[in-house]
C-alpha cells in the first residue's frame, strides 16, 4: 500500500494557562485530569470542535487507516469522538514527537 494522503488537524480550543515568568511555573484556575497544568483539558468550545471533527473525518475519502497523537490530555480528548465513531479498526497511536 502506498501512503497517498494524510490528514493533520489541530486539538480544540483548550483551557487557559499561564507562566509565571519569575520560577517558570505554570498556573491554571482549571485543574488538569493529568495533575500537569500545562496540560490543560478542553474548553467547552473545544469539546465542540471535537464532535464537529469526527462527523467531518467519517466522511473523508480517501477514508482515515490510522491516528497519529501527541499524548497531550487535550489532543487525545480532542479524538475521543472521532476514535469513537470510527472504531477499534482504526488504530490510534501516541508520539511524543508530536507534542
Amino acid at each position: 500500500m502506498v501512503l497517498t494522503t494524510i490528514y493533520l488537524t489541530r486539538h480544540g480550543f483548550r483551557v487557559n494557562w499561564t507562566l509565571n515568568p519569575a520560577t517558570g511555573e505554570y498556573f491554571t484556575n482549571v485543574p488538569s485530569p493529568t495533575k500537569i497544568p500545562s496540560d490543560p483539558p478542553l474548553a467547552s468550545y473545544g469539546v465542540e470542535q471535537a464532535k464537529q471533527l469526527a462527523e467531518k473525518v467519517v466522511t473523508l475519502d480517501p477514508p482515515v487507516g490510522a491516528i497519529y497523537s501527541s499524548p497531550f490530555y487535550r489532543c487525545l480528548e480532542t479524538l475521543k469522538p472521532t476514535v469513537a465513531r470510527l472504531g477499534e479498526a482504526v488504530p490510534l497511536r501516541g508520539d511524543n514527537g508530536l507534542g
